[in-house]
């Protein structure tokens, strides 16, 4: 703002002769003197709001953040749900899948160490050659595949049964069962061998606990080591009373990866004065038994990789 130049003022224009005012007229009334700088304005009216005072050097503070609804959290948490669900499952599906995804097994399978050919498959019950027990069950046999599963992972088994229970003109009237299980190994955990090894001790074992004892209607005799049928091979002799009575001997052995257990049973008479077959009879009709599954597992060209 420029003040004109006057009285007060420096560089201004020194005023000049006074012209006196007209008669009977006043002059001019000098105002309030002239205070430089701000001027006040009209005072805040009573009761309006006022901030808190600056503090020097304080900082401003930001404004506080927007409240959320619950139904907004609601969705927030519903979503991270169906994100973790999402990352979870599909961590469960590239580890049940490594094995594809990687190709031929990975590199945990390359690693493991090489034991071999073994069983990786069992012959078919059916494949029993027919001439194995011609002499042991009187008006022929019947065949039955039982039970048939195994993974690689896993390894083979099998149950086999045969029996002459319904052939017709049964002469001398015997019946006879061959009950047969064969359980393989593989090699997806270690030594097939040595798994299968633990397995025929465990049946050792627990053969022995019950030697002399009835469970259920079994009735149990001792164990005998058996030579020619491998090591750990073994027989033990037992009874059965419920149905018709039979008599029968079991034998447990292993065959590289795989565990035979089998049993040779029956009973002797007509159906109304049916007894148990002699022990003796039983227990070289399951050593015959033994030693034709024994070859028969050897004869099967591809079952073995």
């Amino acid at each position: 703002m420029t003040y004109p130049p006057g009285p007060g003022y420096p560089g201004g224009v020194q005023p000049g002769p006074a012209v006196p005012p007209p008669v009977g007229q006043p002059g001019p009334q000098p105002g309030p003197p002239f205070q430089p700088g701000p001027q006040p304005g009209p005072p805040f009216p009573a009761g309006a709001p006022t901030g808190p005072p600056m503090q020097p050097g304080r900082p401003l503070l930001p404004p506080p953040p927007p409240k959320r609804s619950p139904a907004t959290l609601i969705i927030i948490v519903a979503v991270a749900a169906v994100l973790l669900l999402v990352v979870a499952g599909a961590g469960i599906f590239l580890f049940v899948n490594r094995d594809r995804i990687t190709g031929s097994g990975g590199a945990h399978r390359s690693a493991r160490p090489s034991y071999g050919p073994i069983y990786r498959k069992l012959p078919s019950c059916d494949t029993m050659p027919a001439t194995a027990f011609a002499s042991l069950m009187p008006g022929g046999m019947l065949s039955s595949n039982v039970h048939r599963d195994g993974t690689e992972d896993d390894g083979p088994n099998a149950i086999c049964q045969w029996d002459n229970i319904d052939a017709d003109n049964k002469q001398p009237p015997e019946d006879r069962i061959v009950h047969l299980t064969m359980n393989g190994y593989s090699d997806y955990f270690g030594s097939p061998f040595d798994a299968a090894k633990k397995a025929l001790a465990t049946d050792r074992s627990d053969s022995d606990g019950v030697v002399g004892k009835t469970d259920h209607s079994f009735t149990y005799g001792p164990v005998t080591e058996l030579s020619g049928l491998g090591t750990g091979a073994f027989a033990q002799n037992y009874t059965v009373t419920d149905g018709f009575p039979r008599g029968g001997t079991g034998i447990s052995l292993q065959v590289e990866n795989v565990v035979v257990e089998l049993s040779f049973e029956g009973g002797d008479g007509e159906d109304d004065q049916e007894h148990p077959m002699d022990p003796a009879k039983a227990s070289q009709a399951a050593m015959a038994v033994a030693h034709d599954v024994v070859a028969w597992l050897a004869s099967c060209a591809d079952c073995k990789s």
